[in-house]
């Protein structure tokens, strides 16, 4: 039996043809037995077009709702706590998909629970070479011994072996550095989906590199954690001024911006020591009835 888990962020302009899309998709496959929607405190409508998605299929739609806005990787950890079912595949919100071989998939975790296989298109080499450059540094920084080279927010995997290795000790989430922390041995499978044409969100540089730094102060052992934040944040300073010749003059406001950002990161760190963000999850969220 499987779950679907949805994040949900100001998604009113793509969700509905995301759900007509889910649809069709169960007609053919009777494993599906619920889709979990977890609302990110959108702005928009986005809550009120569950809810009613809701009305028409009330045993098979639940709607979580989170009363502040926490994140991708937050909301879709919440939907797979709050999951029923031993098989669970999370996907985003303007995921199109065609058709899924779900028996395939739950033959490869049978032979091996312990396994994440991430749903991608296509073999993308450039988005391989980027990927596994990430998750390696993770690999040696966290003792980890199996990396693969894709990574995408379309995932399934055993939703019980995740329970057992997970703990409510988590101050910062970003799935795919915690499946590998997990000891998850993470493999790909070809699948048929489209992202909606309108929505053209990617993470931006300033994203990626929240992610970066925040994972690097959570996930890494206690001896690298400021070493390593502190080597990232010089060679972006040092990038920086290269690129913007100008921003020479500017260096002793950088030199202070820099010191700033380290004591906010040493702050964090000591502060995510005595905060489960888990926890925090699960106060601020309310299942929709």
């Amino acid at each position: 039996m499987i779950s679907i888990v949805i994040p949900t962020y100001n998604s009113s302009n793509h969700i509905h043809e995301t759900i007509e899309h889910l649809k069709l998709l169960i007609k053919n496959e009777p494993l599906i037995k619920e889709i979990i929607f977890v609302n990110d405190y959108s702005s928009d409508n986005t809550l009120s077009i569950l809810k009613q998605v809701k009305k028409e299929h009330p045993l098979l739609i639940r709607i979580f709702d989170l009363n502040k806005n926490f994140g991708q990787h937050p909301a879709t950890l919440i939907g797979i706590l709050n999951s029923k079912y031993k098989y669970c595949l999370t996907m985003d919100d303007d995921v199109l998909f065609k058709s899924i071989n779900f028996q395939e998939l739950i033959n490869k975790i049978d032979k091996n629970p312990n396994q994440l296989i991430y749903l991608i298109r296509e073999i993308d080499n450039n988005k391989k070479i980027k990927f596994l450059l990430i998750t390696s540094i993770f690999k040696i920084i966290s003792n980890t011994k199996k990396v693969s080279p894709i990574g995408t927010s379309q995932r399934f995997f055993n939703t019980e072996t995740l329970l057992k290795n997970s703990s409510d000790n988590l101050n910062y989430i970003y799935l795919d550095v915690l499946f590998l922390i997990w000891k998850y041995k993470t493999t790909f499978a070809i699948s048929n989906y489209e992202k909606h044409p309108s929505n053209h969100y990617r993470y931006s540089v300033f994203k990626r590199l929240d992610l970066l730094l925040y994972s690097l102060i959570f996930y890494t052992h206690i001896k690298n954690k400021i070493l390593l934040t502190s080597i990232l944040l010089v060679i972006s300073s040092c990038i920086t001024l290269f690129i913007n010749s100008f921003l020479i003059k500017l260096i002793p406001l950088l030199l202070l911006l820099f010191c700033i950002i380290f004591l906010y990161f040493i702050y964090a760190l000591k502060k995510g020591s005595n905060t489960s963000i888990i926890e925090e999850l699960k106060k601020s969220v309310t299942e929709i009835q």
